[in-house]
């Protein structure tokens, strides 16, 4: 199923969202694929990708965010796709991951 979002659709969401450009090493069914992360919140992300993925897989990622050394290490799954690539739905983040990413979503308002 492939479902494509608008700018007027994500802009309904009820979670903030940041655009960035992250590199991110994700497995999905025992397969390492390296792409970009576009934008993320604390309830998943957009990965640009031209490989081809389904609604429901699993997958574990594997990024870095700007001003922390350790990288996170988050499970997901996929929750949409669209024609530039997938979106991502994260799953059981812990209190540190989510601290984690809820910074880097509010560097943007600092600046």
């Amino acid at each position: 199923k492939t479902v494509s979002l608008d700018d007027a659709e994500i802009s309904m969401r009820g979670h903030r969202r940041k655009r960035c450009l992250l590199n991110v090493s994700y497995t999905v069914e025992g397969k390492v694929y390296r792409d970009y992360i576009l934008d993320i919140s604390s309830l998943g992300l957009f990965i640009e990708t031209e490989e081809s993925f389904s609604v429901g897989m699993d997958m574990s990622l594997t990024f870095k965010l700007p001003n922390y050394n350790q990288p996170l290490k988050l499970d997901a799954n996929i929750a949409w796709i669209g024609h530039k690539g997938i979106g991502v739905k994260l799953k059981n983040l812990s209190s540190y991951q989510n601290e984690m990413i809820q910074s880097f979503l509010q560097i943007e308002d600092e600046n």
